[in-house]
């Protein structure tokens, strides 16, 4: 197993190379709309919401750089690649956090094929793909639940479209459409169980 060094203002943290971090409780415009949609988007798949103290709004993945614990994510910039603590506050990761973690685990092959392969985007500057957040409240209203958004998933990502993009990467096959996969669905995926 790939042991990366964390932050030791991260000490308190149970969380490995290869974990997804699933975030909530956002103030700005775009979390709450975000949860907003995971919210209807929960209750029309048959949740109930009691069940949900907190609604995931962003998606992240660990991953593994130099022998040290980075996040890769997809915001407004893009494909990101940085430390644990640029990303995210000690406080942030006290409260805001909840970490994922495949149940079967990852082989030290495929922890370092997720961490290039994350980096590999980063590094090439692919852009955040805005329209996927809209194109997934038109795929959830239209009856015929028809995406109208390209099907080839690696020239920009949206968060959770990362996620399960990576996920993919290493098990191919776990996520079937991840350019429409959303936060909760990475969040409620079967293959993760909460740290």
């Amino acid at each position: 197993m790939i042991h990366s060094i964390k932050p030791p203002e991260l000490s308190f943290l149970d969380i490995q190379c290869g974990d997804v971090i699933a975030v909530h409780s956002g103030k700005s415009f775009l979390a709450k709309g975000i949860c907003t949609h995971m919210r209807l988007w929960l209750r029309a798949n048959g949740y109930d919401l009691d069940q949900f103290p907190h609604i995931i709004h962003h998606i992240g993945r660990i991953v593994d750089v130099w022998g040290y614990m980075h996040i890769a994510e997809a915001v407004k910039d893009g494909v990101v690649v940085q430390p644990m603590l640029e990303g995210y506050t000690v406080k942030e990761w006290k409260e805001r956090i909840i970490v994922l973690r495949r149940k079967t685990g990852y082989s030290d092959e495929q922890l370092k094929a997720l961490s290039r392969e994350m980096q590999r985007l980063a590094m090439e500057g692919t852009p955040y793909e805005f329209g996927n957040f809209w194109r997934h409240i038109v795929y959830f209203l239209n009856a015929k639940r028809k995406w109208y958004g390209g099907g080839k998933s690696d020239e920009a990502f949206y968060c959770s479209e990362l996620g399960a993009y990576g996920e993919n990467f290493v098990y191919p096959g776990s996520f079937a459409h991840p350019e429409r996969t959303n936060p909760m669905e990475v969040f409620l995926f079967e293959g993760y169980e909460i740290v």
